[in-house]
Parts: C-alpha cells; sequence; structure tokens
C-alpha cells in the first residue's frame, strides 16, 4: 500500500525518467507520511531526478527525511537539480536529513560541491 506508507523502496526496478515521472506525479502528492524513499540501482540519470524534483512542492513529502539516489547515474545536473529544490522558499522536503548518492552516479566534485552548499545551510547530511 502506497498510501499511508513510511517507507517505499523501488530499488533495481529498471525505473527510468518516465517511470519516476509518472509514479511521482500520481503519488506524490498523496504521501504525506512518507520517511524514506528509494530509487537505488535505477537508470534514471538527471533527467529522472529533474523527473523527481518537478513533482515536489511546497507541502509534498512533508515528512521524507532519507532519499537514495545509490548507483542512479544521476550526474553533476541531477545533483544541480536537488541542490535547487533544497534552496526554494518555502523550504521543500522540510525534514530531509539525508540524501544517498553513492555508487555509480557520474558525478564530478563540482556536482557535489553544488548539493553539499544547498545540503549545508539546511543540516542536510550527504552519503557519497
Amino acid at each position: 500500500m502506497i498510501i499511508g506508507a513510511s517507507r517505499l523502496i523501488y530499488s533495481s526496478c529498471e525505473w527510468g525518467p518516465d517511470e519516476v515521472r509518472a509514479f511521482a506525479a500520481a503519488w506524490f502528492s498523496l504521501c504525506d507520511r512518507l520517511e524514506h524513499f528509494s530509487l537505488a540501482t535505477n537508470p534514471i540519470g538527471p533527467s529522472g531526478v529533474a523527473a523527481f524534483c518537478e513533482n515536489i512542492g511546497p507541502g509534498t513529502l512533508p515528512r521524507l527525511k532519507f532519499l537514495n539516489f545509490f548507483n542512479n547515474q544521476v550526474g553533476d545536473d541531477g545533483l544541480r537539480c536537488i541542490a535547487e529544490l533544497l534552496r526554494r522558499t518555502p523550504p521543500h522536503l522540510p525534514m530531509l536529513k539525508t540524501i544517498r548518492i553513492t555508487g555509480k552516479n557520474d558525478t564530478t566534485p563540482d556536482g557535489k560541491h553544488a548539493l553539499e552548499e544547498a545540503c549545508r545551510s539546511r543540516g542536510i547530511k550527504i552519503e557519497g
């Protein structure tokens, strides 16, 4: 059951950007108790991260604490999308504490730096 779940784990589902976009558009507004969301080991790439971020507005996933982008080939553009999301006002994902970006994510120090700056201002830990 998705509605009312505190953990949703969609690891190794072969999801790409289209699946992330469809899932986020259909379900995120109904997931007000979600604390842990994982897309680990899916080939979502930067476009999948953008699809995730596009579906986060004020009040969306208000209890989310952990976001897992392990092994998603997010690239620097994906990290910058997350950073931009975290800089929005009012704060989006206000309870977020940890973002995991370990694994094969094709990132450089520049992309990580952009995310680190946004996370530092919100007290969010980066694993990766």
